[in-house]
């Protein structure tokens, strides 16, 4: 199978999830942010696609940033990492907010060549920008009065050497990082709630 249909399988998986799947990109031609979700008939925001999947990850001046509708678009993290404002908006009955910091700016190593300190250039920026949104995410639940009804449990993960190069071994890596770094979470959530730690068996999904 070609790379494209294999794409196709995967977007085929997340349409038929039970959760909610939001992806969101930067419309470049009409200089506002996108959603996308997995659901075909949504009132309010697009059918995520293959081309979405793309537009979502079209960093600018690296990757082709594509174009849906006629509109241009380039990755959504430029303008907004994480969305959390249409999160609460769109699920007013949530109870928790569990954040994943895929990248961590203290785990960064100095560049050796000029392609690393280019990758570092960009993705750099993107780590620190989703601290301190998750930072705000937290004052804007006090201020609203939401800090009680909604927990937000944040998941840490471990990369020990971090690199920023897209390629299928650091894919590979960060899959397996996030997922010990959910099931340490889970286990902190339960001892912290006093929740017997009874969990089902969960295995990593390829």
């Amino acid at each position: 199978m070609t790379n494209e249909g294999m794409g196709e399988e995967k977007i085929k998986k997340i349409k038929r999830a039970m959760a909610m799947i939001y992806l969101n990109a930067f419309n470049l031609t009409q200089r506002k942010i996108d959603l996308f979700v997995n659901r075909e008939d949504h009132p309010a925001y697009y059918p995520i696609s293959l081309r979405v999947l793309k537009a979502n990850s079209s960093i600018l001046g690296y990757l082709e940033n594509w174009e849906i509708d006629a509109h241009k678009y380039c990755e959504g993290a430029v303008a907004d990492t994480v969305n959390f404002k249409n999160l609460v908006r769109n699920h007013p009955d949530l109870n928790e907010v569990w954040v994943i910091n895929i990248l961590d700016y203290k785990e960064i190593k100095p560049p050796k060549n000029q392609l690393e300190a280019d990758l570092l250039a960009v993705e750099l920026p993107f780590t620190t920008i989703a601290h301190d949104d998750i930072k705000l995410f937290a004052f804007h639940l006090k201020e609203a009065g939401l800090d009680k009804k909604i927990k937000l449990v944040k998941i840490n993960l471990c990369y020990k050497n971090l690199d920023f190069f897209w390629k299928q071994s650091t894919l590979k890596k960060g899959i397996q990082v996030g997922y010990d770094g959910a099931l340490a979470a889970i286990q902190d959530y339960l001892h912290a709630s006093e929740t017997p730690a009874r969990l089902r068996p969960v295995r990593l999904a390829g």
